[in-house]
């Protein structure tokens, strides 16, 4: 239950139902404190932190409210949630608690569970938003990788499912190149983390003539200039859909260094691989924005690191 391990003031009433209270929500898992007057509260509120405060309306109405309206000025318990519990309030009594800062009326319960339930609900942690991208902006990326590799690669390269990467820090590869943009709302980076045999093979290709396997150097700079050029069919794409992109200057890599995306929002991976490989041949793209709307990425298996142990190829 989401009140085990919480301390909550109780603000004592003669009904039955309030005094079964701290018995309930003990056997649940919190620890009552079972105030049986205002001074009696301000004393427990000033050795103690409640996680919220349980109040009745009774009889003596005007009573009760100061009685609240004097907890809620508590400067250690301004913004704990107050439970008030009646068994009928009018439009006045309603307004004079919403100007106190009272949203959790518990009205007419039908018992301790109706109580309990209610509380329990309210001191639940908030559910994670789904981390999640409009699918226009990963169909941009998807769009530019094809693009680019495509002029320079014999055959259509393998691309797998875009998934959800959790680490923001940088994997080590053999070669990584990286770039910041800037599309107003919309900033991040973009990355492309290349395994040797696919950079060997872009090589090949762009230096065909007098080709010579390139140094460590020359591969960086080769991952940087295809992060460039994919980025840069990017925001052709974005601008057709009405966002206008600036972009940075490429920053390189070689293993064991690496670089890490700035932006602290949840990076998506699309890993793609040579149709005609030998051995591991393969490239990480990488994005990661400052928008996050409509198109939720299912996490795979946080343990596994690289994208064949993931699963994603079709």
């Amino acid at each position: 239950m989401s009140v085990a391990g919480k301390k909550l003031l109780l603000l004592a009433n003669e009904t039955s139902l309030a005094q079964q209270l701290p018995t309930e929500l003990e056997t649940g898992g919190a620890k009552t404190f079972n105030a049986l007057s205002l001074n009696n509260a301000m004393w427990y509120m000033e050795g103690e932190r409640f996680d919220g405060i349980v109040a009745w309306l009774g009889k003596k109405r005007a009573a009760d409210l100061q009685f609240i309206a004097v907890v809620r000025q508590d400067k250690k318990h301004r913004d704990a949630p107050i439970f008030v519990v009646a068994a009928e309030v009018d439009a006045d009594c309603v307004k004079k608690l919403a100007e106190l800062g009272i949203t959790n009326i518990i009205l007419a319960p039908s018992g301790l569970a109706d109580i309990v339930g209610r509380i329990d609900r309210a001191l639940a942690p908030p559910k994670k938003k789904a981390e999640s991208y409009d699918v226009r902006f990963i169909n941009c990326f998807i769009a530019a990788a094809s693009q680019v590799l495509e002029f320079y690669l014999d055959g259509k390269p393998r691309y797998g499912k875009p998934a959800l990467k959790r680490d923001t820090t940088g994997d080590t590869a053999f070669a990584t190149g990286m770039i910041a943009f800037n599309g107003g709302s919309q900033m991040g980076s973009m990355s492309l983390r290349f395994d040797k045999g696919f950079l060997d093979a872009l090589a090949k290709k762009t230096f065909s003539e007098g080709y010579v396997v390139p140094d460590a150097a020359a591969f960086a700079d080769l991952a940087g200039e295809m992060c460039n050029q994919v980025l840069g069919k990017a925001k052709a794409e974005f601008a057709k859909i009405n966002v206008k992109m600036q972009i940075g200057l490429p920053k390189v890599a070689s293993a064991p260094q690496s670089l890490a995306h700035a932006v602290g929002n949840p990076i998506i991976m699309l890993p793609i691989q040579l149709a005609k490989a030998s051995g591991e041949a393969l490239c990480i793209l990488e994005f990661t924005m400052g928008q996050c709307v409509e198109f939720e990425v299912v996490p795979e298996d946080e343990k596994a690191q690289t994208p064949v142990a993931l699963g994603l190829w079709e």
